[in-house]
């Protein structure tokens, strides 16, 4: 009996022990208890060299993406600049290849109402280059056209100006230039004008500026100043439609409700303004509204210096000329023949040459 106790206290004593040797369950230990030993980075920038036969191109690429290609002559010097691109042309011996380099310029554009206005844009500058990676011309250009045979064999765009090369005697000549310009206008005030890419036929438009600020941006196809300190402003909008504006000297829209208005001098002191909606015989006219946002109605005024009507409406305004009598006016004080009385029609129909004492002004 006894030996049987002692074997059932040891089994019990057996599998007790058995218990206590279960293994426990461990928490994972974390990564940077036990860190992975990761591959190191590649390294950057990644520079490959390419021979075009004519000259070597070394290629860098940086870890961003971004790269820029040197083109280097035979004894490894650099020729030209960094470029974002180059790539072939082939159209004649002097320009086989294109470079690209990244660059801003002012672009013209059209708002939702159809009015044009310009601001500065990032775009690509390209740099006509021979079969040895020299660059033909001595300007990168936002746009150009090679015309092999022509007279004109290259025609660049560049900041605003119009550039045009001739090939020669394996030579690229310039034979035109037409650059972006400020002409002095006096009293402060600096006619502008810049050549846009509008497709590549190109458009000149023209501004203004005072004391080197812009006045008014180089949109207007066309722009005289009066008085000194006016300017008529001429807009061409989207659809081909025009706007006659009247701006003031601190760059300010002060007139914009007729399609025409203009000054005529009398004699060297006074002169007669008029202004006319639906009276022109050229051109698409854009609609315009008075200050209150109703359509103008049809027919012509007299007017100030600064716009505003100073007469009835009358249905047409013809000026009666003194071709004998001229004196300097306008933008470029050239002789103007003077206005020596005027014919108004009626609403009626009825005529009459009146006294336009109360309508002259002072220059």
């Amino acid at each position: 009996m006894e030996k049987t106790l002692a074997l059932i206290l040891a089994l019990l004593m057996l599998c007790a022990c058995g218990a206590q040797e279960e293994p426990v369950a461990q928490e994972p230990q974390s990564e940077t208890e036990n860190p992975e030993i990761s591959e190191p980075d590649e390294e950057w920038p990644k520079v490959s060299i390419k021979n075009s036969g004519n000259f070597i191109g070394e290629e860098t690429v940086f870890e961003d993406g971004s790269k820029i290609i040197r083109i280097l002559d035979s004894e490894g010097n650099q020729i030209g600049v960094d470029y974002k691109k180059i790539r072939f042309l082939g159209e004649t011996a002097l320009c086989q290849y294109v470079g690209e380099v990244d660059g801003k310029a002012m672009g013209f554009f059209y708002d939702e109402n159809g009015d044009p206005y310009a601001k500065e844009i990032d775009t690509t500058y390209y740099y006509i280059l021979d079969r040895n990676g020299y660059p033909v011309a001595d300007r990168a250009f936002e746009s150009f056209d090679v015309a092999p045979g022509t007279d004109v064999t290259l025609r660049g765009i560049s900041k605003g100006g119009l550039y045009d090369y001739h090939e020669e005697d394996g030579k690229l000549n310039p034979v035109y230039f037409d650059e972006a310009f400020e002409n002095d206008w006096g009293n402060g005030f600096f006619y502008t004008g810049y050549f846009y890419n509008i497709d590549l036929a190109g458009s000149w438009k023209y501004g203004v500026k005072k004391n080197g600020e812009v006045l008014y941006d180089n949109i207007y196809s066309g722009i005289s100043l009066d008085f000194g300190n006016r300017f008529w402003l001429w807009m061409e909008c989207e659809d081909g439609s025009i706007k006659n504006l009247l701006g003031d000297e601190n760059g300010n829209i002060i007139c914009d409700k007729f399609q025409s208005f203009g000054w005529c001098p009398v004699n060297e002191e006074k002169c007669i303004g008029t202004a006319s909606v639906g009276r022109q015989e050229r051109g698409e006219y854009a609609r315009t509204f008075d200050e209150k946002g109703e359509p103008m109605p049809e027919g012509m005024w007299f007017i100030d210096k600064d716009g505003n009507i100073i007469s009835e409406r009358f249905e047409y305004i013809e000026l009666i000329f003194d071709m004998e009598s001229r004196v300097p006016w306008g933008t470029f004080g050239f002789d103007s023949v003077c206005a020596k009385s005027v014919k108004v029609t009626y609403e009626n129909g009825e005529t009459e040459i009146i006294d336009i004492t109360e309508y002259l002004l002072d220059y």
